[in-house]
């Protein structure tokens, strides 16, 4: 089952409040140090001060399950009592009905020679040895990784080991080692891998040992939590990463922060939670206005995202904003002389398709100026 909500207080730097969250993707996003990290923290049981109680389950002195010191303030989450936990980049957790909380996995964005190797190994095991329990789980995960090699650029494909065991794609370029493709690519593929290797790898144990009574692990039943998901990504991968994930990890809750619109942009309403400052300067969630519709973001531009979900006074330049309102407060004093360098200044600053350009001009002519080209010398 997902986490469905956090309540925290006395958490600097939020205002007591409580969080809630998609059964499948939310996304937490705001300007930087507004406590992104530290909220996606407190969800992997990681901050590094404050005491701890799940569903009022004190869960301090658990060091020795893995977990950090103690601290002094308070974070319930969800409807059950206990959490498996992990670290950020990325973690996963699971509800566990026994043991208290232990951890599941956790990794940071691996180098990627570390899953060459899992998946060579998964590989020769499900090739070359006898049927067992055990290796159903890489059965059914190979084809997915192999499959995955192509999710973020359909002109990349797997295409073999090379004598010394390391993974060749196929590119239009021809040939290219997993290890020398971008860091783009291989950070956004880390997390992938991570996930389902560690998955696969907790899912295989249990079948071969069989069940028991302190296993209800179901391969599904995760909550995966990526910092700062856009890292690295070019903006039109990170438009398609969200619902690459959707697509590669259906039954799977995601929790992952952002400084990126493009992420934003392939979200629904209910899948964002946007982090903002009050008058104490306290970190809060934030109401959107305007309310977005039935389609989310999914019609908003980079520009509205930046400035009524992020919090952006403006999506311009500084610089252009001066030239801006030193034109037009010119031309409201009808001293076209004084307009004239601020107008000659924007037609070489704007974009050449901008309808802007337009619109001053056209607004520069009225007050009696002569555009630059057709002055009399």
């Amino acid at each position: 089952m997902p986490i469905e909500s956090l309540t925290i207080t006395n958490y600097p730097p939020f205002r007591p409040a409580t969080f809630t969250f998609s059964p499948g993707v939310t996304v937490i996003a705001g300007p930087n140090g507004v406590g992104k990290t530290r909220l996606l923290a407190s969800l992997g049981f990681a901050p590094s001060d404050g005491a701890i109680s799940v569903q009022g389950v004190d869960v301090k002195n658990r060091r020795r399950d893995g977990l950090p010191p103690p601290d002094s303030h308070d974070i319930e989450i969800g409807t059950q009592p206990y959490v498996k936990a992990t670290s950020l980049y990325p973690g996963t957790y699971k509800r566990q009905g026994t043991n208290g909380i232990r951890p599941f996995f956790g990794t940071t964005l691996t180098e990627i020679a570390g899953f060459e190797d899992w998946i060579l190994n998964a590989k020769y095991h499900v090739e070359h040895s006898a049927p067992a329990k055990s290796l159903l789980p890489y059965q059914n995960a190979l084809p997915r990784i192999l499959k995955a090699f192509s999710l973020l650029d359909e002109s990349v494909e797997f295409s073999r080991f090379d004598s010394q065991f390391r993974v060749r794609l196929s590119t239009p370029v021809g040939e290219v080692l997993l290890g020398d493709m971008s860091t783009g690519y291989q950070a956004a593929y880390s997390f992938l891998f991570a996930i389902l290797r560690a998955s696969t790898d907790r899912e295989s144990k249990i079948a071969a040992r069989g069940p028991s009574h302190d296993d209800d692990f179901n391969p599904n039943d995760n909550c995966i939590l990526i910092d700062e998901i856009d890292r690295h990504l070019h903006p039109s991968w990170q438009e398609r990463i969200i619902g690459l994930l959707k697509d590669f990890l259906p039954e799977q809750q995601l929790i992952v922060t952002t400084h990126s619109p493009h992420i934003i942009q392939g979200l629904h309403a209910d899948e964002l939670i946007a982090l903002g400052r009050d008058e104490k300067n306290l970190t809060v969630q934030r109401k959107i206005h305007p309310a977005p519709g039935r389609f989310g973001f999914r019609g908003w531009t980079v520009e509205e995202i930046l400035r009524d979900v992020l919090g952006m006074d403006d999506s311009i330049s500084a610089e252009r904003k001066d030239t801006e309102d030193a034109f037009n407060d010119a031309l409201d004093r009808e001293d076209v002389e004084a307009a004239r360098p601020y107008y000659e200044d924007l037609m070489a600053m704007l974009h050449p398709a901008n309808p802007l350009r337009r619109i001053y001009d056209h607004q520069y002519r009225a007050a009696g100026g002569t555009p630059q080209g057709q002055q009399s010398t």
